[in-house]
């Protein structure tokens, strides 16, 4: 379920969560450096994949798309994650949560103003 959260003072606005795409499932992203909306999108066979019993040692594909491109994120198990940077303000560091592109909750601090005013806005359904 994506959630939105707001920034009281820059109105920052982001957007965090799974949901159903038209290619399949997306979540949504921000740089923590700067609140540009990213979003990760894979297919819907790939997603259900990681809920088998299975395990799977495939590689596994994403789409990276950001405000002007789609980058295609190809992760290797047993590999360290690629590098990715920020489109909008060239942040870089390791595909993945840690990295500089999050799905992270931002626990009230807002990536673009840096002020302890970022609060839930709202949540859908989809």
């Amino acid at each position: 379920m994506p959630f939105s959260y707001q920034c009281s003072d820059c109105k920052c606005l982001i957007a965090l969560g799974s949901y159903h795409s038209v290619t399949g499932q997306a979540v949504g992203l921000y740089c923590r450096h700067c609140g540009t909306y990213h979003r990760l999108e894979e297919t819907i066979q790939q997603y259900f994949e990681a809920w088998s019993a299975e395990k799977n040692t495939a590689k596994k594909s994403y789409h990276l798309i950001g405000p002007k491109s789609d980058r295609l994120i190809t992760l290797t198990p047993g590999e360290a994650a690629p590098l990715i940077s920020c489109e909008n303000c060239k942040a870089e560091g390791p595909f993945g949560p840690s990295g500089p592109i999050t799905d992270e909750d931002p626990r009230g601090i807002c990536p673009r103003c840096k002020q302890a005013t970022m609060k839930r806005s709202g949540e859908w359904i989809t």
